[in-house]
C-alpha cells in the first residue's frame, strides 16, 4: 500500500527516525612480498640444480604438473602424461613406499621413511610423503621424456 493511504484499522503509531552509527569494517592488511633472494643464495640454488637443469628449461606440461599443490596429484598427473604406473604401500621398515613403473621391466621403488598412524588421516599423509619423494626422484627423467620429440608410430617400428 502506498504510505499516503490510511490503513483499514486505525491505530495511532509513532515513527521515530534515529540516525545509525557508522561502523568501520577493519581492512585486511596486505602481506608484504617476501624479500628477494641474495645473489649468493641464487648461486647456491643454481649449483644444487645441477648443470643440465640450468641449461634446459622445464617442459610446459611438467611445469603445469608441478604447479599442483597436492603431491599425490602431481604424481598421478606425471604418471598419466607419460604412461607410467604407480602404486602405494605401507611397510613397517620403510614406511610409505611409492612404486612407479616407467616402462617394461623398469620399476622404481621410492621409500619415504615416514611412518603415520593407520587412520584415514595417517594414510593420506603417508601417501603424500611417498608421492613427494617420488616426484622429486622422477623429475629429471620426466623432463627428458617430455622434452623428447615425438616419433610417429610407423617410423618407430620400421626395421
Amino acid at each position: 500500500r502506498p504510505a499516503s493511504q490510511p490503513s483499514s484499522h486505525s491505530s495511532p503509531s509513532l515513527h521515530l527516525s534515529v540516525p545509525m552509527a557508522k561502523v568501520k569494517k577493519p581492512r585486511a592488511k596486505k602481506a608484504a612480498p617476501p624479500p628477494a633472494p641474495s645473489s649468493a643464495k641464487r648461486r647456491k640454488e643454481k649449483k644444487k640444480a645441477g648443470p643440465e637443469e640450468e641449461k634446459r628449461p622445464l617442459p610446459e606440461l611438467l611445469r603445469r604438473i608441478l604447479a599442483q599443490t597436492s603431491q599425490v596429484s602431481q604424481l598421478e598427473q606425471l604418471c598419466g602424461a607419460l604412461g607410467w604406473g604407480r602404486s602405494y604401500a605401507y611397510e613397517r621398515r620403510a614406511g610409505w613406499v611409492a612404486e612407479v613403473t616407467c616402462g617394461l621391466g623398469d620399476k622404481l621403488r621410492i621409500e619415504s621413511g615416514h611412518h603415520h598412524p593407520q587412520t584415514k588421516k595417517g594414510e593420506k599423509a603417508g601417501r603424500a610423503a611417498a608421492a613427494a619423494k617420488a616426484v622429486e626422484a622422477l623429475r629429471g627423467r620426466a623432463a627428458e621424456a617430455l622434452a623428447a620429440e615425438a616419433i610417429p608410430l610407423g617410423e618407430a617400428f620400421r626395421g
